[in-house]
């Protein structure tokens, strides 16, 4: 039986979660953290400035990895959501179902095929969206070093 949630605050807590289900699995989505901090100032429950979503966002990560390092690595699949969309679809496609121990069906292909797309993912759209944009990817970038400086490196897509 598997049961998925996407709350991303659960990798936070991955370690409770561990020993309550010994076999549970994490699959931590990484997302380009400027369009995370532009996606959020939609929400009830975010900031509603991407400039300071990008302080949650870097808080979020850092939580999520520091927890996640106190699980078993064989628990955990950790990938970039634009690989998975765009840049490497079908080997991240693959590895998914590698990682869950599932065999391919025609449902979840096509389900993948229908609902993960680049124009849902609105990928760099912060570019146009925020003020200030260099400004905006300047402390994105700060951010990251400061992660990488705790142990967090960030994979770079652009």
């Amino acid at each position: 039986m598997y049961f998925g949630d996407s709350t991303p605050v659960n990798m936070m807590h991955s370690i409770q979660i561990k020993k309550l289900l010994p076999d549970a699995r994490f699959i931590n989505v990484v997302r380009d953290g400027r369009d995370v901090a532009l996606s959020i100032t939609k929400e009830r429950w975010g900031p509603n400035d991407a400039h300071e979503g990008l302080e949650w966002w870097a808080n979020r990560i850092l939580k999520s990895a520091l927890a996640l390092e106190k699980v078993d690595k064989k628990s955990v699949l950790e990938f970039r959501i634009e690989d998975f969309v765009v840049h490497n679809r079908d080997d991240s496609y693959q590895n998914l179902l590698n990682f869950l121990q599932l065999d391919a069906s025609a449902e979840m292909h096509e389900y993948f095929e229908t609902t993960m797309s680049a124009e849902r993912l609105h990928i760099g759209s912060w570019r146009t969206q925020v003020k200030d944009p260099e400004r905006f990817d300047a402390r994105y970038r700060s951010l990251r070093k400061k992660l990488k400086r705790k142990g967090v490196a960030i994979k770079d897509l652009d």
